[in-house]
């Protein structure tokens, strides 16, 4: 080691006694200042990270590393000094080490020196440090990669200049490989191949957080190999070429070629530990969950996952594409060849433009945005397909980013919860994968698709629409075998536009807002005794009535999908007017976002309990703003929950009183469940809970305009708007499923259930029913878990006035103070009909009802929600017209309780890999003052350390030469000899 340090030592001092350190230093400094804030222009990024730094490494440390290497032993060459080297008593390897590690000395303090860069934008924003500590070491090893070679091609000849371009062409050649240009030109595999031999692609991958053990195995080998290398070819210059050194020359290059072999051989060993990983990120954004390589290890086909994303696009979504892309790398890593990761940008490239927009549907959109010199539209692409076989998914930006107000005028732009919506999808793609060959094989009957659609009165954006639908039937009924059959129905008269009604609840459709004229356009698919709706055409292309063609056939085909059955108040009928079919009026709640919402993974029923059951065939009951439900329905409800079936109600106790619009008022609602909550240990008061934590409403609001009393909107924050996030969320678990928040719009109190409440509510009964109930308290063995609470500062409310929300002064201690919104229970139920074991005189068929099954299985699954409104279409529009994004968290709850409700909670177990967004959070007039500051803090250490060089140079002292010793012999000599005396 000492002799390490003096070779280190030497070369350190021969640097810093010349112009050659600071050149180095000052080079290396003002390449990467200039490519963070002016090639990659930092400030315009508007990203709380350094990686324009580390994107350029591995490009120009090829250039700064071979002029450092050049002279290292060219010079030696030159000068002659190297033969005094390799004569003294020092083993050549320690050479070769003490350059290495003075080069390395270096190479350290030029990174040592940029550290300002992140400890100001860590001032100026929220930094993650763990991409700078992985930065910052993939620099090292790849400084030392490129130093290795260098140091051995500058053993090769004396002439710098020649040493000099030999390193950069040797270092480029081992960079160009992982290039992305490159690369590709070799497929899948090969692909992987040459990314795998590249060092800039190495790179990235310790650069963005990520300290993968297969990249340290291919550093540390491409280290020792050249420098082994050049252990051997500084040892070649002191043999001869007889016949006694040849077996040492043999020796010597069989070692090389062996350590050579080895390294090889160890990055081929170590290529499937892709595992073997730390990921340094603070949220661990880039380590995939084992839910999601469980996933991937089901594929059996090749999932190609592409992101199209242009170059040209909104500057809010431009910072997220480098996250997304490091993710999907990802998961390309744990597909384990499976998966094939394209980013394209589509404006590139006609034909596959062409291909994005016929097969599968994606269009670019239209993204406005401002800056302070104009108003821009910029029509841009930002999709990710997912495709699996046949089956395919694409997530637009809709699904993939989360907008958030911070002021007026002001938003957020971060990514939802990547992972899970990715894999989600990749899910579905998987388990949904059969050719649809195989489809119309597996059916027993036939296949009739009929078209009601009137041609001659289509909007013109539908107008070629039927055309599109003809050449996608006749390409599915080749491969249907016969079995599928086509038809269209132009409905013109009354008659059998009143008939079409009746029948399948088909209405015209208006061409536009307010207009008398209307259209149809609505396709049933019958197979065998079995009707489904096909979803109408969202944008008429091929692609989507091809996929939804394909999915109604699907649905109706057992086996694909698990089915909720899903109750939602029905509109009440008006009388029909002349000429025209019966029209009806808007049901008191509608449900058609969570419809779609949950129609994405699994299939949706709408259920009645018209026959007091439920069918088999429904795994999870939703109950959508129940009111006033006969006993039937509620024995049909218990009965369902007491044979194992997930119950989800949401039970809310007020809702909007749509009859009163534009005046905002609300209405009370029985349920008609109250009484079985009760037996099942949930009690819902007909109270509302108001927060002061709470997400803002349009209240409309009359304001005085010269002597005019008008209507405005105005936004307020709105108490009875509950937002609940971090701590409202308690004991959710795998339900909150990365869910950042949840708005409860109008909501009551879940609360839990005593024995006097049931002995009350059995009291009430008897008094009104002469067969009167025994009271029930709710079983032990039922599992409690509150999903949703209000902050500390709510209370109670009993009224419906919604439009004043002052706290009162005088209200119940119970009255206030954090309230549940929502629990879930599990274990053994009592059903609330356990006294009941019906009689067979009351069955008006003379047959004996169904035996009631008093106890429930051990994991029956109950889920009280104690607002309806909050998914209700008319709430989420007016959160979605006051910016509140968060309401969008509503709808993924919904989702969230359904997979829970189904124990299909794999997805639910991917936690929040914390995607949002790190901004700088600095004015525009700083914006120069901190760049400048970067600017001033690098001169001040070249200053330092060309002032230190100057100091260390003037303490150097000129070698005294000590007089020479003459022994006793030496001067007896010097006695005798005869020309002494001259």
């Amino acid at each position: 080691m000492r002799h390490i340090w003096s070779i280190a030592r030497k070369e350190l001092r021969e640097f810093f006694s010349s112009p050659v350190a600071v050149i180095f230093l000052a080079a290396f400094l003002l390449v990467a200042l200039v490519t963070v804030f002016w090639v990659e222009k930092f400030f315009a990024r508007n990203i709380a990270d350094i990686r324009p730094l580390f994107e350029w490494l591995p490009i120009y440390l090829i250039f700064l590393i071979a002029a450092l290497t050049m002279r290292m032993w060219s010079e030696e060459q030159k000068l002659g000094t190297l033969e005094i080297l390799l004569t003294l008593p020092v083993p050549t390897h320690r050479l070769v080490l003490g350059k290495f590690v003075a080069g390395m000395l270096l190479v350290a303090l030029a990174l040592a020196m940029t550290l300002g860069l992140p400890i100001t934008v860590s001032m100026i924003g929220d930094l993650d440090w763990g991409p700078v500590i992985g930065g910052y070491l993939a620099a090292l090893l790849l400084s030392g990669a490129y130093l290795s070679i260098g140091l051995c091609i500058s053993s090769l000849t004396d002439n710098l200049v020649v040493a000099l371009i030999c390193t950069v062409l040797a270092c480029i050649l081992f960079y160009v490989p992982g290039t992305s240009a490159v690369a590709h030109l070799f497929g899948a595999s090969g692909a992987e191949i040459m990314r795998g031999i590249g060092t800039g692609s190495r790179f990235e991958s310790v650069a963005r957080g990520v300290l993968d053990f297969r990249d340290l195995v291919y550093y540390g080998g491409l280290i020792a190999f050249f420098l082994i290398l050049n252990v051997a070819i500084l040892k070649a210059k002191c043999w001869s070429a007889g016949r006694r050194t040849a077996p040492l020359r043999f020796a010597t290059k069989l070692g090389v070629i062996l350590v050579f072999a080895n390294v090889v051989a160890a990055n081929a060993l170590f290529s499937p530990l892709a595992r073997a990983r730390v990921d340094l990120t603070e949220n661990n954004i880039y380590s995939l969950s084992p839910v999601t390589e469980k996933i991937l290890a089901q594929a059996t086909e090749p999932l190609l996952i592409r992101g199209y994303f242009s170059e040209k696009t909104h500057p809010l979504l431009a910072p997220l594409v480098p996250q997304i892309k490091d993710l999907l790398t990802e998961y390309e890593v744990m597909g384990h060849g499976k998966v094939r990761v394209e980013i394209v940008d589509p404006r590139t490239d006609p034909d596959l433009e062409k291909e994005a927009i016929e097969k599968y549907g994606i269009k670019a959109f239209p993204f406005q945005f401002a800056d302070r010199n104009e108003a821009s539209v910029v029509s841009a692409y930002f999709h990710i397909l997912i495709k699996y076989g046949d089956q395919f998914e694409v997530l637009s930006f809709q699904d993939l980013i989360d907008v958030r107000s911070t002021g007026v005028g002001d938003v957020e732009v971060s990514l939802k919860n990547l992972e899970y919506d990715i894999t989600r999808t990749i899910k579905k793609v998987i388990y949904g994968f059969q050719s649809i060959d195989h489809v119309f094989a597996s059916l027993s009957g036939d296949v009739t698709l009929t078209a009601y659609i009137t041609p001659d009165t289509l909007p013109e954006e539908l107008a070629e629409v039927p055309a599109r639908l003809d050449e996608v039937v006749k390409e599915l009924s080749e491969k249907s075998g016969g079995k599928l059959t086509y038809k269209t129905v132009a409905p013109k008269t009354d008659e059998e536009k009143k008939a079409l009604y009746q029948k399948y609840g088909f209405q015209p459709i208006p061409t536009a807002l307010l207009s008398d004229k209307t259209f149809y356009f609505h396709l049933l698919l019958q197979v065998g005794d079995k009707l489904a709706r096909v979803p109408g055409p969202k944008d008429g292309s091929k692609a989507d009535l091809k996929k939804a063609i394909i999915g109604t056939i699907k649905r109706v085909t057992p086996g694909f999908l698990k089915t909720i059955g899903m109750w939602v108040p029905e509109p009440t009928q008006r009388p029909s007017l002349p000429g025209r079919p019966p029209q009806q009026s808007r049901p008191p709640q509608s449900f058609k976002k969570l419809r779609q919402q949950l129609s994405q993974s699994y299939q949706v029923r709408r259920v009645s309990f018209d026959g007091g059951e439920i069918g088999g065939d429904i795994d999870v009951l939703l109950l959508a703003g129940p009111s006033n439900l006969p006993k039937k329905a509620v024995r049909a409800i218990d009965q369902f929950l007491m044979r194992g079936g997930a119950v989800i109600l949401l039970d809310g106790r007020f809702r909007l009183n749509l009859t009163a619009l534009p005046k905002l008022a609300m209405e009370p609602v029985t349920t008609g469940l109250e009484d079985a909550l009760l037996t099942y240990g949930v009690k819902v008061p007909q109270k509302m809970v108001l927060d002061d934590q709470n997400a803002v409403f349009p209240l409309p609001r009359m304001r005085d305009v010269r002597g005019l009393q008008v209507r405005q909107l105005e936004l307020v924050q709105y108490p009875y708007f509950v937002l609940i996030h971090g701590d409202g969320m308690p004991d959710a678990g795998v339900i909150a499923g990365g869910l950042r928040a949840v708005i409860m719009h109008w909501a009551s109190p879940v609360l839990e259930a005593s024995a006097a409440d049931d002995a009350k509510a059995a009291d009430d009964a008897k008094s009104k029913d002469s067969a009167g109930k025994t009271a029930k308290v709710a079983s032990t063995s039922v599992k409690r878990q509150v999903l949703l609470r209000s902050s500390d500062a709510s209370w109670l409310q009993a009224g419906i006035d919604v439009t004043h929300f002052d706290r009162p002064s005088d209200l119940a201690p119970e009255d206030e103070g954090a309230m549940p919104l929502a629990v879930a229970l599990t274990g053994t139920f009592t059903s609330h009909f356990a006294d009941d074991n019906g009689d067979p005189a009351k069955d008006s068929k003379g047959k004996r009802p169904e035996r009631t099954i008093k106890k429930s299985v051990p994991d029956a699954r109950l889920v009280v929600v104690g607002s309806s409104a909050f998914v209700s279409d008319s709430a989420l529009a007016l959160s979605m017209q006051a910016g509140s994004r968060q309401a969008m968290g509503n709808l993924q709850l919904i989702q969230n309780l359904v997979d829970w409700a189904v124990t299909d909670t794999d997805l639910l177990t991917i936690r929040s890999a914390g995607n949002a967004t790190r901004v700088l959070e600095v004015d525009r007039e700083s914006r120069r003052k901190w760049e400048l500051i970067n600017y001033g803090i690098v001169i001040v250490l070249l200053g330092a350390i060309v002032g230190l060089s100057a100091a260390s140079r003037k303490t150097l002292a000129p070698m005294t030469l000590l007089p020479r010793q003459i022994d006793d012999d030496e001067e007896e000599e010097d006695d005798d000899d005869p020309e002494d005396g001259r």
